[in-house]
């Protein structure tokens, strides 16, 4: 499980609202699960959190366009603007990430009634 804060655009580099994670290597070579949890607060300082369960054969998949350190890890800054929400902006590809955001099955059937 990976964490990020909320980065305010004066904290940012990008100067955009973003998480930042760094992925070593070996947990994307040799996983001891299918998915890599990436958790994202949703707000500065906030108590909740946005949860990703992104499988490791996408981020295999996607690793040409993704931002690879000098040692190996993946490095990502996945953006947390409303119009490109969880895309990963310092790469290559703008590759999205959305698609994993995790909702409990109890939240999910609560929202849909």
């Amino acid at each position: 499980m990976y964490a990020s804060k909320f980065y305010r655009r004066e904290e940012s580099w990008k100067r955009q609202l973003t998480w930042s994670f760094e992925i070593p290597k070996r947990t994307i070579e040799t996983p001891k699960s299918a998915e890599i949890d990436l958790i994202c607060e949703v707000a500065p300082n906030a108590k909740d959190f946005y949860h990703l369960k992104v499988p490791v054969k996408f981020l295999k998949s996607e690793l040409p366009n993704l931002y690879v350190l000098k040692d190996g890890n993946v490095g990502l800054f996945l953006s947390a603007e409303q119009r490109e929400m969880f895309a990963e902006i310092r790469g290559n590809g703008k590759v999205g990430f959305g698609r994993f955001l995790f909702v409990p099955a109890r939240l999910a059937c609560k929202t849909a009634t």
